[in-house]
C-alpha cells in the first residue's frame, strides 16, 4: 500500500514539501475587478461537468463533487462513484473527508475564544501542553504562543513522520489522541520559535487540544462556534463507525480503500468530514459576515505573518488573474479537497474527491478560468 506523498501548494512554491497533508496558500494584495459574469445555466453546467469529469479521468480519481457559487448563480456537478465496490454514484450531498481544509475551522474556533477574551493570541501554550500526557518531551525552541501555532511559526517538530505512517497503515482504524500523535515528534529537535514559517501539523493538533480544554471536546467546540453558526448541517468530526452510503470511500493511488485513515482523523490538524454545500456556507459565514468571528478577527486571520507573506492565521490567501482569494486545501491518502473564496466577487469555489492526484493540475484554477471567461 502506498504511503501518502501529497504536498502543499505552498510547499511546492518554496520547494520544501515534506508532508502528506497540504494546503493551497499565498498572499499579495487586492485588485479592483469588474463585476463577475452571469451563468447561462444549462450550457454552462454541461461545460463545467466536462471540465470536472475530464479532470477526474486524467487524475484517475474515483469520484467527486465540484461547486461554483455566487449569490446569483450556483452550480454543483458530480462525477464518478463514492464506493467502487457498490458503484454508488456521487451525489451533491455526498460527504467526504476534507483533511487540512478543516484547519480553517479550527483556527476560526480559536479566534472566537479570542473574541470572547477566554484566551489571547500571545498566551504561552505551556499550560495547555501540561495537560497532554508526555508532552513535556516535545522540544521547544523558545516560548511558543497560540499565535505561533496558528501561523506555523512555532518551530515545533512535525508528528507526521515515517513512523507515524507505518503505525497508521498497520492499524487503519486507529483514532489517535493528541498525546499519542505528538509522541511521534518527541525525537526531533525544534526550530527557534518565531524565526521562520514551517507548516507543521503538530501546531493544529495542539490547537485542537486547546479547544478541547476550553469546551469539553473538539467536536463540541466546532459544533458550537463554527458548524452551528454557519448552518453546516452535514459536517462532523470524523465519520461514524459504520458510515452509510452518504459517506464517500477514499482510495489511494493503487486503488486500495483507505477510507478509515480519513474517517478516523479527529485531531485539530484535519478533523472534518463534510459536503461542498457546507464548505460553501462556511466560506461565506467566515469571510463575508460576522456569523463566526468579528471582521476584526477575520482581518487578522487574512493578514500575513511577519515571517510569511503567504499565510495568515490558519488561512492562505492567493492571487490569480481574477483577483485575490482566501482558502485552504487538504489531502491525505484517499481524499483531497480545496476551498477558495474570492471576496471581490463573493465567489466560492470548492471541491471534494475520493482519490489522490497524479499531477499538479489545480482543479480550481480550471474552474476559476471557466467562470471568469464565460
Amino acid at each position: 500500500m502506498a504511503k501518502a506523498t501529497l504536498n502543499t501548494a505552498f510547499d511546492k512554491l518554496i520547494a520544501a514539501a515534506r508532508h502528506a497533508w497540504f494546503i493551497r496558500l499565498a498572499l499579495i494584495a487586492s485588485l479592483a475587478l469588474a463585476p463577475f459574469p452571469a451563468f447561462a445555466q444549462s450550457g454552462d453546467k454541461a461545460e463545467l461537468q466536462a471540465i470536472f469529469s475530464n479532470w477526474l479521468d486524467e487524475e484517475e480519481i474515483a469520484g467527486g463533487v465540484l461547486l461554483v457559487s455566487t449569490p446569483d448563480h450556483r452550480l454543483i456537478v458530480t462525477a464518478g462513484v463514492s464506493n467502487t465496490h457498490t458503484q454508488t454514484p456521487v451525489m451533491p450531498d455526498t460527504r467526504f473527508y476534507a483533511a487540512s481544509t478543516g484547519k480553517m475551522m479550527v483556527a476560526a474556533a480559536i479566534l472566537t475564544a479570542v473574541d470572547e477574551g477566554r484566551i489571547a493570541l500571545d498566551d504561552p501554550i505551556d499550560g495547555f501542553l501540561a495537560t497532554i500526557e508526555g508532552a513535556d518531551q516535545l522540544d521547544r525552541g523558545g516560548t511558543v504562543t497560540i499565535e505561533h501555532l496558528l501561523n506555523h511559526s512555532s518551530g515545533l517538530a512535525e508528528y507526521i513522520t515515517d513512523d507515524f505512517f507505518d503505525a497508521s497503515f498497520a492499524a487503519l482504524s486507529t483514532r489517535w489522541s493528541a498525546a499519542e500523535a505528538l509522541a511521534f515528534a518527541y525525537d526531533d529537535e525544534a526550530l527557534p520559535q518565531g524565526r521562520r514559517f514551517e507548516y507543521t501539523n503538530s501546531n493544529y493538533v495542539i490547537l485542537g487540544h486547546i479547544l478541547e480544554t476550553l469546551d469539553g471536546s473538539l467536536a463540541q467546540s466546532l459544533q458550537r462556534w463554527v458548524f452551528r453558526r454557519a448552518d453546516m448541517m452535514s459536517t462532523t468530526i470524523g465519520a461514524p463507525p459504520d458510515p452509510g452510503p452518504q459517506f464517500a470511500h477514499g482510495y489511494d493511488v493503487d486503488g486500495e480503500d483507505v477510507s478509515a485513515l480519513g474517517w478516523n482523523s479527529i485531531l485539530g490538524d484535519g478533523p472534518v468530514v463534510t459536503t461542498v454545500g457546507d464548505l460553501e456556507a462556511f466560506a461565506r459565514a467566515l469571510f463575508a459576515s460576522q456569523r463566526i468571528i468579528s471582521f476584526a478577527r477575520r482581518d487578522e486571520m487574512t493578514t500575513p505573518s511577519a515571517l510569511e507573506l503567504y499565510y495568515g492565521l490558519g488561512v492562505g490567501i492567493d492571487e490569480d488573474d481574477f483577483g485575490i482569494f482566501y482558502g485552504h486545501s487538504g489531502g491525505y491518502d484517499g481524499f483531497e479537497a480545496e476551498l477558495r473564496y474570492y471576496p471581490d466577487h463573493d465567489l466560492v469555489l470548492t471541491y471534494l474527491v475520493n482519490g489522490n492526484q497524479l499531477s499538479d493540475s489545480d482543479l480550481l484554477d480550471l474552474a476559476a478560468d471557466w467562470h471568469f471567461n464565460q
